[in-house]
């Protein structure tokens, strides 16, 4: 194959100078020469952006994506990146895997052969996101709308005929075969971008929903007992359709029930959206009856609706269904009797026990006050002989005071002994001494030795003497030498 371009030529000529009989032909001319100048320019540009498309590395944009998306918690890997000039790209062979729901179970994969992305350049110049996703699961169709800017986010969904085999996590968590055709429309709108201000609607169907084949265990996680697997033979669901209204952040259940030849389901409450979506929350009502038909089919199943726990046994008129209550996050759905009591009612409950208790003892303690007040309370006599009430400390005046406590008397104290005068000191007589010069220095003192008298030591006394220094007793020998 031959490609060949026929490119403008371009003519330099030195132009006539500007006058009254040549301006047109001077004008033709600079057309004529921008003209070509314009094709050169477009010609580059188009060349330029070619082989730019043409080396763009593929596979390290690929890999670019999955590692973003591990970044934020999905397993995501992409073999490879088609990107068209024009704004678009093709993702080949994109798996998603999802983490086990139980600790024996293997890590399953959501595979997509072609996911077509359009992004628009022009909306993430000006601040905004626009990106349209479409794809094709197995004999099915979705795609998906996102829009977004500073203000305000719009995301769009539709799938269609995708078998309920299919649906991510769904066969991962349920363990047991499912079969039907899966439909799913979402339209929200999120002021200021936050999924607790959104509102729109999200439509489900189900048509010739199937689960169970007699032999693989079906697990429902966050419940008691099926969390360890039960075997179900094939159970008909029926047409399951139904919609949630979005209004300021709430999700509220609306006809959302089925009927079928082996079951009845409905089920009603409120999901909670928050930000992070997996932070949302579910307050849900569940209702299923199971035909005397399927229980004939199961013996398990009959053995479960005999055993059945009283807070999930419903009253009349709706006896012989059971009811759950679904709480908790997303991520971890807990499920509990219909009639068992939710975590705000136990706690408000606590703290309605709480205020009588505090009530109860604040009476005991008025009631104690009352009687110590009445048994302090003095009695008066008044001026006719009478006795008149006495003054409680309620009354907040002065109280009477008890009679002082008057020690007893101490005993005299005894006669000192007579004090004896001292004898007057002797005057000396004669001659005083010359006086001392102050100036004059002293000769030294030689004073005698000082002895000092020690103390005698007692010697133990030997059998039959006396102690050291101690006559003998008369009337006894002298000691023998």
């Amino acid at each position: 194959m031959r490609l060949s371009f026929r490119l403008p030529t371009i003519e330099w000529r030195q132009l006539p100078t500007l006058g009254v009989e040549t301006g047109r032909g001077w004008l033709r001319q600079w057309r004529k020469q921008a003209r070509g100048m314009a094709g050169w320019a477009l010609f580059c540009a188009v060349m330029f952006v070619f082989f730019t498309w043409m080396s763009l590395p593929g596979r390290a944009i690929a890999w670019r994506i999955s590692h973003e998306l591990k970044q934020r918690g999905y397993v995501v890997d992409v073999e490879d990146v088609s990107i068209s000039p024009f704004g678009g790209f093709t993702l080949e062979n994109v798996s998603w895997t999802f983490q086990p729901s139980r600790p024996d179970e293997v890590p399953s994969k959501f595979v997509v052969e072609e996911l077509d992305v359009d992004f628009s350049v022009l909306s993430y110049m000006f601040g905004g996101i626009d990106v349209e996703i479409e794809g094709t699961l197995d004999e099915g169709t979705f795609s998906v709308s996102y829009d977004a800017d500073e203000e305000s986010t719009e995301i769009e969904a539709h799938i269609t005929d995708v078998p309920l085999y299919a649906v991510p996590k769904l066969r991962q968590s349920l363990n047991a075969p499912t079969f039907g055709i899966f439909a799913l429309d979402l339209n929200l709108a999120m002021p200021e971008n936050k999924f607790e201000s959104a509102h729109g609607e999200i439509a489900i169907s189900c048509t010739a929903c199937r689960v169970g084949d007699g032999e693989t265990p079906l697990y429902i996680p966050g419940t008691r007992g099926l969390e360890k697997g039960v075997t179900i033979p094939e159970i008909d669901l029926g047409t399951l359709a139904g919609k949630f209204v979005v209004e300021n952040g709430t999700a509220k259940a609306e006809a959302f029930e089925t009927t079928s030849a082996d079951l009845s389901f409905n089920a009603s409450g409120t999901i909670k959206l928050k930000d992070p979506f997996a932070k949302s929350t579910f307050d849900l009502m569940l209702k299923v009856l199971l035909t005397e038909a399927l229980q004939q089919r199961s013996e398990t199943l009959r053995f479960m609706m005999q055993t059945a726990s009283k807070t999930t046994k419903l009253d009349p008129p709706e006896e012989g269904w059971l009811g759950y209550r679904v709480s908790g996050r997303l991520t971890s759905p807990r499920f509990a009797g219909a009639k068992s009591k939710t975590a705000d009612e136990r706690l408000r409950e606590r703290r309605e026990r709480s205020m009588k208790s505090a009530e109860e003892r604040r009476r005991k303690l008025e009631e104690r006050k009352k009687k110590k007040s009445a048994t302090e309370t003095v009695p008066s006599e008044s001026a006719d002989g009478e006795d008149s009430p006495g003054i409680t400390p309620e009354a907040g005046l002065p109280q009477p005071s008890a009679p002082p406590m008057v020690p007893p008397p101490l005993p005299p104290p005894a006669e000192a002994p007579p004090v004896i005068p001292a004898a007057p000191l002797p005057v000396p007589t004669g001659e005083l001494p010359p006086a001392v010069d102050p100036t004059a220095i002293p000769p030294a003192v030689q004073l005698p030795p000082v002895e000092i008298p020690q103390p005698a030591r007692e010697q133990p006394a030997e059998l039959g003497q006396p102690p050291v220094g101690q006559p003998p007793v008369e009337g006894e020998p002298p000691p023998s030498p």
